[in-house]
């Protein structure tokens, strides 16, 4: 872009000298008009709503789907470019463009860094939901078989408790207080954690067994005959060895709580 400036520099020497002379008339006249044209030529290269800006857009775009098709590193000056030419409201939409795209081509290596170098433009909620979404999808191309863990929880028979709606989360422990699976359930049977039960995408039992995290466990049951409600907690170290837990729960484990 500093060549563009220098240019117009010495574009406008001539024009300059052109209107120095005593005997040019109209001289507010030809250095307005020349202003202006140096001004609209400036505009033309660096302009993000230019004619010449959509084509250094268009040779953009085409680069860096080049580099997407060669499962390649999107080099950081490409990145820079792109933050320059388009629109900040406008970036999470070419980005989800490239990432998706990448994603359906199996372009692992382009999705991640296209996925790592984007997030900051997905501020809302509904915009990082669909990051959320990305890391996701990323995370299950490159892991297809962590998809589809779970965890079983189990239930010994429970006297003098006619269960009501009841309530399961899990937590990572020592993580977020967000839970990674939150499970509302009317009976007392088998119960299958799965990511489907998770409140954001990728935050969930397949990235808890991934990483080797432990997982707390925290159940709360109603009685439809009593006020009374009673409660399991325990904590689980998940193995990314084992992508299939289960637990029976014991009737002597539950413990009532106070009220």
């Amino acid at each position: 872009m500093i060549y563009i400036y220098i240019l117009s520099f010495f574009t406008l020497i001539p024009i300059f000298s052109y209107v120095l002379k005593q005997t040019t008339p109209n001289k507010g006249y030809v250095i307005g008009l020349s202003l202006l044209m140096i001004a609209l030529c400036i505009y033309s290269f660096v302009g993000k709503t230019s004619f010449l800006g959509s084509f250094k857009m268009h040779i953009l775009n085409k680069e860096i789907l080049e580099h997407i098709s060669s499962n390649a590193i999107i080099p950081i000056k490409k990145h820079e470019k792109l933050s320059l030419v388009i629109k900040k409201e406008d970036l999470t939409k070419w980005y989800s463009e490239y990432i998706n795209k990448a994603l359906i081509g199996e372009n692992l290596i382009s999705a991640e860094d296209l996925i790592s170098k984007s997030e900051r433009y997905f501020i809302t909620n509904e915009e990082k939901f669909i990051f959320y979404s990305f890391y996701k999808s990323l995370r299950d191309k490159r892991f297809p078989e962590y998809s589809q863990s779970k965890f079983v929880i189990e239930f010994e028979p429970i006297d003098n408790c006619d269960i009501g709606n009841s309530e399961l989360k899990a937590f990572i422990t020592n993580g977020p207080d967000l839970p990674i699976a939150l499970i509302e359930f009317p009976t007392l049977q088998e119960i299958t954690i799965t990511n489907d039960y998770s409140l954001i995408p990728g935050f969930d039992i397949s990235s808890a067994i991934l990483n080797n995290e432990s997982v707390d466990l925290e159940i709360n049951l109603s009685c439809n005959d009593s006020v009374d409600k009673i409660s399991f907690n325990s904590t689980f170290l998940l193995n990314s060895n084992n992508l299939f837990n289960s637990y029976k729960i014991q009737a002597n484990q539950w413990l009532k709580k106070e009220q």
